[in-house]
């Protein structure tokens, strides 16, 4: 795949260089740093980006779709819509980071690049469940036992969104099989 990198990811590659480079100076094995003074030819990014969000109307339809011809997945995209949380966030979730109790998930890791990571942030933090979101992640975790059962596994799922063979979602095929065709069903 010819991905470009972002002039970011170019920046950060440049700094690691450049101070590589910089060890090299000091230990006297090259005179000059030639990367020291190449950050004006890495092009700046106009970082503003259009978020279009979801109308409340738009919101009711794609939820009203989602329970009528994805109910698998209903669970999923509402604690989407709930809580903010990232798609690598979405896709680490394990059943023992909701607290029901107390009302909230605690997002201890992400999935990015094929590997389990900490959040963006770095940080472990606690997002709020609305009651009809922690009603309705208490119903799926009944489903997922059901399931388990049903198609004989020798356990549950390790994580609480799965793909129908158990294992972890692959974020790339949930946008372009799954939440493309409901965003075309609901129009």
């Amino acid at each position: 795949h010819e991905k470009k990198l972002s002039s970011a990811t170019i920046r950060n590659l440049k700094a690691y260089l450049s101070s590589i480079l910089s060890d090299a100076v000091d230990d006297e094995l090259i005179s000059i740093n030639p990367a020291l003074r190449t950050g004006k030819l890495i092009k700046k990014e106009d970082q503003t980006k259009d978020i279009n969000p979801l109308t409340w109307e738009e919101k009711a339809t794609f939820e009203k779709t989602l329970k009528q011809d994805f109910s698998r997945w209903y669970p999923f995209f509402l604690t989407a819509l709930r809580t903010g949380m990232r798609l690598g966030e979405l896709i680490a979730l394990q059943p023992g980071d909701i607290d029901f109790n107390g009302g909230f998930i605690e997002v201890k890791r992400s999935f990015a690049r094929g590997r389990l990571t900490t959040p963006k942030s770095g940080k472990i933090r606690r997002v709020d469940m609305s009651k009809e979101l922690a009603e309705t992640l208490k119903k799926h975790l009944v489903e997922r036992k059901k399931e388990t059962l049903k198609k004989g596994w020798k356990k549950p799922p390790e994580w609480l969104f799965y793909s129908p063979e158990g294992h972890m979602v692959d974020g790339d095929n949930l946008r372009s099989r799954v939440f493309a065709k409901i965003l075309e069903k609901a129009k």
